[in-house]
């Protein structure tokens, strides 16, 4: 969205006053595993709008339930499993990017923190559908812009105040966390949910919602372009400095 290249244009001068060009490049070659939040955007996030909103249409609330229930169980396991596979490869993903060695504490702390940012983005994402489902995509909207100024506003801020690299998770997290919460609080006070009534996976809406988001993954796969693996390409033989570049 134009709000994003927006953020982007005016977070990059503060950005590179801020970094030097090799520990920006750091953060962009590591901040390439959120690009899977963007697969599970349109593969989980998609497929379960169209289902929320069919069970919305036809006031069908226990379908609706199960469906967002099941979901949010396919978000939270989908993103354990992620914390856990680059916990276990961190040391082969810091090879593989060529990282100098200077950076092998940093690289390893920050991309098993980044994880963590990812498991929230993936289960926020379950959240936004279900709102966008029930036909309220102006309020996702307003959330989605209302997100990406906290992550300018605490990005800038925590640049200013000397946090480096540092600066840019932290900006993520907050951003994403307190929209996260926000969605939680939208859900939970228009009664579209209830928590109190936690429902089971039920493993025919999961395999619908697989079958319709595995075409959309290989969709946003193509949109992607090749853009997270050149990033990737550019570090191991050309070095980090220059993916602050791209």
């Amino acid at each position: 969205m134009a709000i994003s290249s927006i953020i982007q244009i005016l977070l990059a001068p503060i950005i590179l006053s801020k970094l030097d060009y090799e520990l920006y490049g750091l953060w962009c070659v590591l901040s390439v595993i959120l690009v899977i939040g963007a697969y599970g955007d349109q593969g989980l996030g998609d497929s379960l709008i169209r289902h929320i909103a069919i069970s919305h249409v036809k006031k069908d609330s226990d379908s609706l339930q199960e469906y967002f229930f099941t979901s949010l169980f396919m978000a939270v396991g989908i993103g354990l499993a992620c914390i856990i596979i680059i916990f276990l490869l961190t040391n082969f993903l810091i090879g593989l990017l060529n990282i100098p060695k200077y950076y092998f504490t940093l690289s390893r702390l920050l991309l098993n923190c980044l994880s963590f940012i990812l498991f929230i983005y993936l289960i926020s994402i379950v959240f936004e559908a279900t709102i966008t489902g029930i036909g309220r995509i102006d309020i996702k909207n307003y959330f989605f812009i209302l997100g990406r100024i906290l992550q300018f506003v605490f990005t800038a801020v925590l640049l200013y105040l000397n946090y480096g690299i540092w600066a840019l998770f932290f900006g993520q997290l907050i951003s994403k966390a307190l929209v996260f919460f926000i969605c939680f609080g939208y859900l939970k006070l228009t009664n579209t949910i209830t928590f109190i009534k936690i429902g089971s996976v039920n493993i025919i809406k999961a395999r619908e919602i697989v079958v319709m988001g595995s075409g959309m993954i290989v969709s946003r796969f193509l949109q992607l372009g090749l853009q997270p693996l050149l990033r990737i390409v550019i570090s191991r033989y050309t070095g980090l400095e220059n993916v602050s570049f791209f």
